[in-house]
């Protein structure tokens, strides 16, 4: 003989990242038949998407001849999200999905190392990589742009377009630091008594550079430093330090020498790659900027130089 029910079905609105789910939610014990009745009834009453978020979303606790439902906020839906890096000569533009509790997928990347092309060439690399993936813009969760520092008019483009668009698409933004993006590039190939930094040029010998360890977590902070014998002195005689990024190559001759200092073959890029990759884990925590008020991290200001001669 079946038990009968304590409660009544419901159906519940939940805001969850942007997007309005219905629940069918019980806090009651129910017996088998029961629980099938409600089945049939939302099936018939067109309720099932509801019905399945509901059972998708709890912990079921299968007892003797009864069963048990516990609502839980641990699941997650699908996010798409655009990202944008422009804070060098790279043009790079990135698209990833986070499905459920799967890893992120990286859909598609485009990038471009011609220098001058960032003004030219963004819109059209975003419009091309969203449709070649199957989605259209308004499709998208979020955008990311890499915030700085860098170029102060790469990063005034890439910034003004994602601002552009979550205002015209009414979606957040989500801004990653340039190095940290950098230092996540390559922080898998060393061992975990190295620093990584991560430098971006600035010309003379001046380099945007930071301190990261094997985990990602900054170790001295974003700053401008003007290159030389002494740089670096106190870390390097702790730790091998991994110098990397194109104001990097600059700094070898003074820096090579020490016995510490490493500098890979290969030239480090900033890449939208893993500007998304942070911008997810950002999302899911809701870390959104404020696209009204939201500025480049410059970290210097913006110089002029007066012309030699007048134009006219």
């Amino acid at each position: 003989m079946n038990r009968a029910r304590s409660t009544h079905l419901c159906l519940k609105k939940v805001s969850h990242r942007r997007r309005t789910v219905h629940l069918v939610y019980r806090q009651a014990v129910y017996s088998r038949s029961g629980l099938l009745k409600d089945w049939l009834k939302c099936t018939q009453t067109g309720h099932f998407p509801a019905f399945f978020w509901a059972m998708s979303a709890s912990v079921l606790l299968i007892l003797p001849a009864r069963l048990t439902l516990v609502p839980v906020s641990l699941f997650r839906l699908m996010a798409l999200l655009l990202s944008l890096d422009t804070s060098t000569t790279v043009c790079s533009v990135a698209l990833h999905r986070q499905n459920d509790s799967l890893p992120p997928a990286l859909l598609g990347c485009y990038e471009l190392f011609i220098e001058r092309t960032s003004s030219a060439m963004l819109t059209t690399l975003i419009n091309d990589l969203v449709g070649q993936a199957g989605y259209t813009l308004r499709e998208l969760d979020a955008v990311a742009v890499a915030k700085g520092p860098g170029s102060y008019t790469g990063l005034r483009i890439s910034v003004s377009t994602a601002k552009g668009l979550c205002f015209a698409l009414d979606k957040p933004l989500l801004a990653v630091n340039t190095l940290t993006a950098m230092a996540e590039q390559v922080r898998a190939y060393f061992p975990e008594n190295h620093l990584l930094c991560p430098m971006i040029d600035a010309r003379r010998m001046e380099v945007y550079c930071a301190l990261y360890d094997t985990s990602g977590r900054e170790v001295q902070p974003t700053a401008a430093k003007i290159i030389d014998e002494q740089s670096f002195t106190d870390q390097l005689t702790e730790r091998p330090i991994v110098f990397f990024g194109d104001g990097a190559e600059k700094c070898r001759p003074t820096l090579g020498a020490h016995p510490s200092a490493i500098f890979p073959a290969s030239v480090v890029l900033p890449s939208a790659r893993t500007i998304g990759q942070l911008a997810l884990e950002a999302f899911s925590q809701q870390q959104f900027e404020d696209v009204a008020t939201f500025e480049p991290f410059y970290l210097k200001d913006f110089m002029t130089i007066k012309p030699k001669k007048a134009p006219f």
